[in-house]
């Protein structure tokens, strides 16, 4: 059944006052959150925005009172049509095959909830904004293109990762076609060379192409791409200021051939985030009530400015016990305080997180460390705890989002990637944009050891190398900081146009003339 905390979206035109997007994105923390703050910011411009995922993704957002109370904010949970996954507690997570499933099954029950029509009774008591003007899907559901062609609506493409990730991509289909491509894992790695890439190792490049990823997981990069070389318009999470040159670049080289428009609409979160570090704790603390978070906050607000290290692995990963162990002594060894966000895996869900904390980390460690480490247990409020002025660097798994919360909060990085895009995320951190230092792996064990950990907290919190790190991140966040001001900022730019083509087609389909933009006057 599916769950609505809005109307069904009508066919009728009767009363319509504004236009109508509709959202659908991958049932991932990943793309939720970018999708979740691109539908707000459509609403503030006056867009009715249904969005739509998995029941999983969407029932956490009812408790939301700002997007309950929006009345253009419709959401959406489709049915559970694929188990969540389960994993055990030493399982580090490279097999996506079930989260692309979930994704490829949700497409019967979004076509019925598009296709369903509403009561008489019913449009008195919703309101009524209409069939869909247009569609903003997720690059990674293979089955957008062909609904929206259906529903003879413009389609955007939302690209999640950063422009620098989304240049291979588009090879994928030609080294697939080539034979390069899935990566052998009897063969050595290379370096290769795209337009407008330094060379790379195709490891970091094509990471979920080696051949030892399931084939269900390389099928669905191949979709990838082929989804955008579709689209009418592919929407980016970042700013021209971060990836000038590769934006530039893959319209130049423009590998599909299709004079796809490409436009950087990020970054995709809350405005808090870009405000004084004071103000951004003050918008921020009040959407979070637990006690957990509250005695968190306290205990940062307790430390020195810049003297804590984040470390946070994203949603997916799985830390194995033995890589918990080296991460521990790895923290204890350096001294520094640190704040670890520190969640059971879900084949643990039935022991209480305390207790597995307890069992997983080393004998003592957190007596030990009692005075300057602090233990999260549960999902914690990110952009909270990287806003806080004690927070000195972040040790991240480099999912993109955490890259520009971080970017930000004006917080430098130690990269830690594990699977999909993060790899080459890594790269773009360290190489590219040099805010942040890679964590060195065991190439056998395939996770960091504790003197490796030591060593790069270290480094960073003590040596010169990490005060040059904390002043380009600095300048970095007063670039992006520029590209979403009012007017002349890039992303700011580009936000205004894409709404107004929105308006436009919603006036085409009525037959109006003379589009009044709402937003303007306020």
């Amino acid at each position: 059944m599916i769950s609505s905390s809005s109307p069904p979206l009508l066919s009728t035109q009767n009363q319509r006052q504004q236009p109508h997007a509709l959202l659908c994105s991958l049932p991932a923390q990943g793309h939720v959150a970018p999708f979740l703050n691109l539908a707000r910011l459509l609403a503030s411009k006056g867009i009715a925005v249904t969005y739509l995922s998995a029941e999983h993704c969407i029932s956490p957002l009812r408790g939301d009172h700002s997007l309950l109370t929006n009345p253009l904010i419709h959401l959406v949970g489709l049915p559970e049509r694929v188990p969540l996954r389960e994993a055990g507690s030493d399982q580090v997570y490279d097999d996506l095959s079930w989260l692309f499933d979930v994704g490829d099954n949700m497409k019967d029950d979004f076509v019925k909830f598009v296709q369903f029509q509403d009561t008489a009774a019913d449009q008195v008591k919703h309101p009524n904004y209409g069939a869909a003007d247009c569609m903003i899907g997720d690059a990674c559901l293979s089955w957008i293109t062909h609904v929206a062609s259906d529903l003879s609506i413009p389609l955007y493409t939302l690209y999640t990762s950063p422009t620098w990730s989304l240049t291979p991509l588009f090879y994928v289909p030609i080294l697939t076609a080539q034979g390069e491509l899935p990566l052998r894992s009897s063969e050595q790695r290379r370096l290769m060379s795209l337009p407008g890439l330094p060379p790379l190792w195709d490891t970091d490049l094509f990471h979920v192409m080696r051949d030892v990823i399931p084939t269900g997981v390389r099928r669905a990069v191949l979709n990838c791409s082929l989804v955008l070389s579709q689209s009418s318009r592919i929407l980016l999470n970042t700013t021209y200021e971060m990836e000038s040159d590769y934006i530039d670049a893959l319209q130049k080289e423009d590998p599909c051939k299709m004079n796809i428009k490409i436009q950087a609409i990020g970054p995709l979160l809350p405005s808090e985030l870009l405000e004084t570090k004071d103000d951004a704790q003050y918008s921020l603390r009040s959407k979070h009530e637990s006690s957990v978070v509250k005695q968190c906050i306290e205990w940062l607000n307790t430390q020195s400015p810049a003297s804590v290290l984040y470390v946070s692995f994203g949603s997916l990963y799985i830390t194995s016990e033995n890589e918990i162990i080296e991460i521990a002594h790895g923290l204890e060894a350096s001294t520094h305080a640190f704040l670890w966000v520190l969640r059971p895996p879900p084949s643990n869900n039935s022991q209480n997180a305390s207790s597995w904390i307890s069992r997983v980390l080393p004998q003592g460690f957190q007596s030990r460390t009692r005075n300057r480490g602090f233990i999260f247990p549960h999902w914690a409020p990110q952009q909270l705890i990287l806003s806080n002025p004690s927070i000195g660097f972040f040790l991240t798994h480099c999912g993109w989002n955490s890259i520009l919360e971080s970017v930000c909060c004006g917080v430098p990085l130690i990269a830690y990637p594990q699977f999909g895009d993060q790899n080459i995320n890594c790269r773009m951190i360290v190489d590219q944009l040099n805010i942040g230092i890679e964590l060195e792996k065991n190439e056998f064990k395939g996770f960091s050891e504790r003197m490796a950990v030591e060593r790069a907290v270290r480094t960073v919190m003590e040596r010169e190398e990490g005060h040059q790190i904390r002043r380009k991140v600095a300048q970095l966040r007063d670039r992006v900081g520029m590209a979403v001001k009012e007017e002349y900022g890039s992303s700011y730019r580009n936000v205004e146009a894409i709404v107004q083509e929105i308006y436009h087609c919603f006036d085409r389909k009525l037959n109006k003339k003379n589009t009044c933009f709402p937003w303007k006057s306020k």
